[in-house]
């Protein structure tokens, strides 16, 4: 069998898409879980040294199917996909991924992510906020917190939003406040980021245009968040998030809290 696994991972790595056609294997989970995160490691050069096989064959669990398991750190992941975020410094490589916690929500999270895969996603600002009442508190609390603000555009040709329409002009109603709970809980938690911080993600604001069969959609929020303490399994997850120092958290937040919005918005 490891032969086997040698000879199809060697033409996974000469697909275009090789995450699809793990996919379509017909391997069992554990298997499949094994081979993404080769892919991760040989095709896009992302270390995974610390990322563990499963935990109790979790990946055979069909709850979990959608979730595209890649293993587990600590709790189980899976892998949605691969997103590039343009910024003034450069372009950031993220490798979406979740826990297993958000199974229940994966069709809608899975549709968002390939809806982002299809765009373009530009940080159009990005400032950190000082001397703030709310921040100073905080520290007290829990030590070396940070204030940002950023600006995220997504643009993308031929996308249907109807439904984040509908939902922007709820957007001052208790669901939409609550948000992140979908995602962004699950995002601190993985980054070890204290659970007190997580409440303090808020939009600013969102607007979305759309004509000759493009949509731009302008999403800007406020974060307050901690930096991670370093320790091998946080600093593999950062690497795979494409985070490179404190300055990129808030900028993979928002991609998670677009994420989560868009997910959201399809919900039945």
């Amino acid at each position: 069998m490891s032969n086997e696994l040698i000879f199809i991972l060697e033409e996974l790595k000469k697909t275009q898409r090789p995450f699809e056609k793990i996919d379509g294997l017909e391997l069992n989970e554990n298997l499949k879980a094994f081979l993404r995160r080769r892919i991760l490691e040989e095709s896009f050069n992302t270390p995974t040294p610390f990322i563990s096989s499963t935990i109790t064959d979790f990946a055979e669990n069909p709850v979990y199917k959608d979730l595209k398991p890649i293993g587990s750190m600590e709790k189980p992941i899976g892998y949605l996909g691969s997103i590039v975020i343009k910024t003034n410094s450069g372009s950031i490589t993220s490798h979406l991924i979740l826990d297993l916690n958000l199974a229940t929500h994966a069709r809608e999270i899975r549709e968002a992510v390939k809806m982002l895969e299809k765009g373009t996603i530009t940080v159009i600002g990005k400032q950190f906020r000082y001397g703030d009442e709310e921040l100073n508190h905080l520290r007290m609390l829990v030590g070396n917190a940070y204030k940002a603000e950023v600006g995220i555009v997504f643009e993308s040709h031929g996308a249907r939003l109807e439904n984040f329409s509908k939902l922007l002009r709820f957007k001052e109603t208790f669901l939409y406040k609550l948000y992140h709970w979908l995602i962004l809980f699950e995002i601190y938690s993985m980054l070890e980021i204290p659970v007190a911080t997580a409440v303090f993600n808020r939009i600013l604001d969102a607007r979305l245009d759309s004509g000759d069969d493009k949509t731009v959609l302008y999403v800007a929020f406020s974060t307050y968040f901690t930096k991670p303490s370093y320790n091998p399994f946080v600093e593999e997850l950062l690497k795979i998030l494409g985070v490179s120092g404190v300055e990129d958290i808030p900028v993979i937040i928002g991609v998670y809290s677009l994420l989560s919005l868009l997910a959201f918005s399809m919900k039945e």
